[in-house]
């Protein structure tokens, strides 16, 4: 998602080798896209009745349609436009409808990447508030309110006048603003694009540290316990062996003492 504003798009036309290496281009890699969700989705399928209690398997579902939808808005709008290299749909209301899609899509696939990364991190570090959010009773609803809460972010774009829209010569999708925007305006789009920036950098920072817990700390504490519980054996065996012996010597001096 761009926030460039109109300022900033080139005005000139590219040349037809430049459309069409960029048309293909996208055409491919959404193709791709949707090819290798195309196989996510059948390997979902295979695994529903094993993994369908698993809050990541909820979470796959909710990326895999972010991710169709985003790859679709490419094929309709971003693929057409920048081969024919001009608003060839024009600018009609169901244009614009499309657009919001992608920032609906785009949304969407960051909040629940930051949600999953949310999962991982209460399995280790917050199993009470895993409970809460990622039980199987509880999943649905935390993904349905993070599904509105989306939706509402994605409003406000409209609310303040922004519009989604693609560059014909830029070949990109941006949110052309007005020049003069409220201070609610002013303030969305700054916490949009801090939102953009710092929230894949919290979830690397995230993945990274329990990464580094199951590496030295968890895998140890189980080394531990394993080695707890052997030497707990040993020495129980050694204690049933002492008193197997100690019963024969008295069973032998019994015998002794009838003879």
């Amino acid at each position: 998602m761009n926030n460039s504003s109109t300022s900033t798009i080139p005005q000139e036309n590219a040349t037809t080798a430049i459309r069409v290496f960029g048309g293909i281009s996208y055409a491919l890699l959404s193709t791709m896209s949707i090819l290798m969700n195309t196989l996510l989705i059948s390997v979902l399928f295979y695994g529903h009745y094993q993994f369908r209690r698993l809050a990541f398997f909820t979470l796959a579902w909710q990326m895999v349609f972010c991710d169709l939808m985003t790859q679709s808005v490419q094929l309709i709008v971003a693929v057409p436009v920048t081969l024919m290299g001009q608003a060839i749909y024009g600018h009609p209301t169901w244009y614009y409808v499309i657009l919001f899609v992608d920032t609906f899509a785009y949304n969407a696939t960051l909040h629940f990447s930051a949600l999953m990364t949310l999962n991982r991190l209460c399995v280790f570090f917050a199993p009470r508030l895993n409970t809460i959010l990622f039980s199987p009773k509880n999943i649905t609803l935390t993904v349905g309110a993070l599904w509105l809460y989306v939706l509402g972010f994605c409003s406000c774009y409209n609310w303040i006048g922004c519009k989604k829209a693609f560059s014909e010569t830029g070949f990109f999708m941006y949110h052309d603003c007005p020049e003069r925007l409220s201070t609610f305006g002013i303030i969305f789009r700054s916490i949009s694009f801090h939102l953009s920036t710092y929230l894949p950098v919290l979830m690397l920072i995230a993945y990274l540290a329990t990464f580094v817990y199951i590496r030295f700390f968890f895998g140890r504490q189980n080394r531990v316990r394993a080695t707890t519980i052997q030497s707990s054996i040993r020495s129980l065996a050694r204690d049933k062996e002492e008193e197997r012996i100690q019963k024969a010597r008295r069973q032998r001096e019994k015998n002794f003492l009838v003879q």
